[in-house]
């Protein structure tokens, strides 16, 4: 039988399809919130207390960069440019998820490490999904939640010349 409080029977009240879960947000309110983060990136002493950089920020990198289409050069690129200590970093830092997270498949526990803003989704986003705590993302796509994580701001954004062209003749996010 399949009546509410049997064993094996269905759900009493289950969630309805047609009720919204999801909370909105007011467009000004989301925009200021990006416009914030945004800001916070930029600031080195931000960014300085959750990162491994010294570098002045914010970082801008060629176009040729969202064309790479393996992780190894996406690797070796990051080394280059003097992020090598804080991909090592996230890579110490990644542990295995306690309690019902890990039975339910979510099992890793990732920190947070560079941002990568591309002007258009392209092959890079491909080649960086597989390293620990990068994320790459197209300039339209940016969200708080990518630029400050857990609520926190200051996170290290890797932007390319046409990401950062994007954002001012458009006038993104304002």
């Amino acid at each position: 039988m399949r009546v509410p409080h049997a064993v094996k029977g269905r759900r009493a009240h289950p969630p309805k399809p047609e009720t919204k879960i999801i909370e909105q947000i007011n467009k000004k309110e989301k925009n200021k919130a990006i416009r914030s983060a945004l800001a916070s990136s930029a600031n080195t002493s931000l960014v300085s207390k959750k990162h491994l950089t010294t570098h002045a920020l914010p970082f801008v990198l060629t176009d040729d960069f969202e064309n790479l289409k393996k992780s190894k050069d996406v690797v070796k690129t990051l080394i280059a440019i003097g992020l090598g200590p804080e991909l090592q970093r996230v890579e110490k830092k990644a542990k295995r998820a306690s309690g019902m997270k890990r039975l339910r498949g979510r099992g890793k526990v990732v920190a947070r490490s560079v941002l990568i803003v591309t002007s258009k989704p392209s092959d890079l986003t491909k080649a960086a999904r597989n390293l620990s705590g990068v994320n790459v993302a197209s300039v339209d796509k940016l969200n708080a939640v990518l630029l400050a994580p857990g609520g926190v701001a200051g996170r290290l954004v890797l932007w390319t010349k046409s990401a950062v062209k994007k954002l001012g003749d458009e006038a993104l996010y304002y």
